[in-house]
C-alpha cells in the first residue's frame, strides 16, 4: 500500500467527517431556528476568548439570559452560522453591537428551551463549508477505495 494514499485517505476522512456533521447540524438547526418561539432576553456578559485560525487570534463572546416557563437559561449562541462572533466579522463590531444590559430577541427551541439563538437562520458561508467537508469526505473515500484497488 501506498504511503501517501493512506495519510491522504486518512486526511480526508479525518476532516471531512466532523466538518460535514458539523455543517449539517448548523443548517438544520439554523433553518429550524426561523420558526422558534421568540421571547425576551438580555445581554449579560461580552468579551473575547481565545479562537480562530492563528495563535493570537480572538473570538467576541456574547452571553444573554432569557426565560422560558419559569427557568433562567444561558447562552452565547449568536447564530448558526458560527461566524458572526468570529475574527472575520469584526470582534469590535459584535462587541459594540451588544453592550451588556442591552435588551435581546432571541429564539429558542421549544423542544429543547436550553437551545437559542439570537439571528435565525443561515448564510451562505455555513453552505460553502458544508461543501468543503463533503468534498474532503469524498476525496479521503476516493483515496481510500484507490488503496484497496492498489493493494489487490
Amino acid at each position: 500500500m501506498d504511503p501517501l494514499l493512506v495519510a491522504l485517505a486518512f486526511i480526508g476522512l479525518g476532516s471531512g467527517i466532523p466538518l460535514t456533521y458539523s455543517e449539517a447540524r448548523n443548517i438544520r438547526f439554523g433553518l429550524a431556528s426561523r420558526q422558534w418561539v421568540l421571547v425576551p432576553g438580555i445581554v449579560v456578559d461580552r468579551r473575547t476568548h481565545p479562537g480562530g485560525l492563528q495563535a493570537g487570534d480572538e473570538t467576541a463572546l456574547i452571553i444573554y439570559t432569557y426565560d422560558v416557563a419559569g427557568h433562567t437559561y444561558l447562552s452565547n449562541r449568536v447564530d448558526y452560522s458560527g461566524r458572526a462572533t468570529s475574527m472575520f466579522s469584526g470582534n469590535e463590531r459584535t462587541l459594540k453591537a451588544f453592550p451588556v444590559g442591552t435588551p435581546v430577541d432571541v429564539r429558542v427551541d421549544p423542544r429543547d428551551p436550553s437551545r437559542a439563538v439570537l439571528h435565525p437562520g443561515i448564510n451562505g458561508g455555513t453552505i460553502a463549508r458544508l461543501l468543503v467537508g463533503v468534498t474532503l469526505l469524498a476525496f479521503g473515500l476516493v483515496m481510500g477505495i484507490g488503496m484497496v484497488a492498489q493493494a489487490t
